[in-house]
């Protein structure tokens, strides 16, 4: 119904196209809806006909994303474009955002932050060209791609998705009861948990944002195990990008040459390791939670084929052993296929899209990222983190971790053979019990927890470990919301 709408849409346009109607849709409030198809000269504005200019312009597709002359666009949603033509350069703003984009440039400032585009503006028969989707999105606006109708929805209520800033509301207004804040400070305060940073975001707004001793939202700490997770989606969409063949892939393709001592039953199953064994903790591997230090000696040239080889302690598969250091050959591996480092990728295809600039991460003594923990950011970036579990993978109208990987990444995998295990374990995600969410936490007390039920993500910074604040607050979600 959805394809037919917007096809009818079109046609409609096509066919009212006057520059009565155009002068109308301006003078009116800020449009909510707007849809542009490629090759097609006419936007349909809250389902009204609107040229995109006067030279009949239309969208085109370069370099795999979607251009166009953006001051239509932008104006009908109740923003400015502005051109200076000596520097080649247009600005935009819109809901307190201000793009500046270059011609042949793909370096671009988003409120005086500079960030990359994967394709940079242009001019097509003598109109500059922006891409369409990196404006939009760092507008605070949605663009939802249709590629059956080669078209484009861009959404003004986009907004909800913080690529560049967050929306703010009270938690009284998005259902959750304000007490839980005040006993959640007096439970800080009373119990000395050495808290660096709070922040709680319900229903698409920032509700709280909290911030302890020396701490302010610059600050950037290490997230520890939370790059577990990080790691998980980026093995994730790689596979989905053809550079892994599938989590069922066995390691040892990578690592033709380890040494498995044969009489031994348990390194036998070396050979049958998959990669959904290193996502899960169920390799067998004998590695260690401190991964730097272990493998800080300078004769190791390939620490994923050193953790590869160490002691098997039990059969592939058979035993959860929640371990750091065998994520060493997950981030050995995305190397090795991507042909980029590991914090390349991340930027490329999950930082950067979802607006995180602070992210670090720290290297074995090879160079590689470390996959166990390391990646340290400031507050606001871990929110961008959790709010993306929350939506499965899925920021504005793009899916940056397939739905059907995130499913996978929530689901438990059973263990069988071993009686110990908590069965509370995904793809290096921790799902939380009687179907309340789901999340990833780390060494002293960081969390990034989820409920998309009721549209809540917490994320906390600390520097001990501490109970979940996530579960503290559920019992303050109101029951009369919406």
């Amino acid at each position: 119904m959805k394809t037919i709408t917007k096809a009818i849409s079109m046609i409609l346009a096509a066919l009212l196209l006057t520059s009565s109607l155009t002068a109308a849709v301006f003078a009116g409030e800020p449009a909510k809806e707007i849809i542009l198809q490629i090759g097609n000269p006419i936007m349909a504005v809250d389902g009204e006909a609107v040229p995109i200019d006067e030279e009949g312009t239309a969208p085109v597709i370069q370099g795999g994303r979607t251009l166009l002359p953006i001051r239509a666009l932008i104006e009908a949603l109740g923003g400015t474009v502005a051109w200076d033509a000596d520097k080649r350069q247009a600005a935009v703003e819109l809901n307190g955002t201000k793009i500046e984009m270059t011609v042949g440039s793909k370096t671009v400032t988003v409120n005086g932050t500079e960030r990359e585009t994967d394709v940079a503006p242009c001019i097509v028969n003598g109109r500059t060209m922006l891409p369409l989707r990196f404006v939009a999105e760092n507008l605070g606006c949605g663009a939802e791609w249709d590629a059956r109708e080669k078209s484009v929805t861009v959404t003004k209520d986009g907004g909800l998705w913080p690529t560049v800033g967050f929306r703010t509301s009270t938690p009284e207004e998005q259902g959750l009861d304000p007490a839980g804040i005040a006993a959640l400070l007096e439970k800080i305060g009373g119990e000395d948990m050495d808290i660096n940073s709070i922040l709680i975001m319900k229903n698409g707004f920032l509700v709280f944002e909290g911030y302890f001793g020396e701490t302010d939202e610059t600050s950037v700490k290490h997230i520890w195990s939370c790059t577990k997770s990080i790691l998980g989606l980026l093995v994730g969409i790689a596979i989905d990008e053809g550079y892994i063949e599938s989590a069922q892939k066995i390691v040892i393709d990578y690592y033709p040459d380890v040494f498995i001592e044969e009489e031994n039953p348990n390194w036998a199953s070396k050979r049958d390791i998959t990669i959904e064994q290193l996502l899960t903790l169920t390799s067998g591997i004998m590695g260690d939670w401190m991964t730097d230090e272990v493998l800080g000696g300078e004769d190791i040239e390939d620490t994923g084929l050193f953790v590869f080889g160490l002691p098997q302690s039990v059969k592939a598969g058979d035993k959860y052993r929640y371990d750091s250091m065998v994520l060493q050959i997950l981030s050995n591996i995305l190397v090795k296929t991507t042909g980029c480092s590991v914090l390349e990728y991340a930027e490329a295809k999950l930082f950067r899209p979802i607006g995180i600039t602070s992210a670090e991460w720290r290297t074995d003594v090879t160079g590689v990222h470390l996959g166990g923990y390391g990646i340290s950011m400031n507050g606001r970036d871990m929110m961008r983190i959790g709010y993306l579990f929350q939506n499965r993978g899925k920021w504005g109208g793009t899916q940056i971790v397939s739905e059907g990987w995130f499913a996978k990444t929530v689901t438990v995998h059973p263990v069988p053979n071993d009686p110990e295990y908590a069965g509370n374990y995904g793809y290096l995600m921790v799902i939380l019990p009687d179907g309340i969410g789901y999340g990833t936490g780390g060494a002293y007390g960081q969390q990034i927890l989820t409920d998309p039920g009721h549209g809540l993500t917490v994320t906390v910074s600390a520097n001990k470990d501490h109970e979940s604040l996530f579960e503290f607050l559920l019992p303050y979600i109101m029951e009369d919301e919406g």
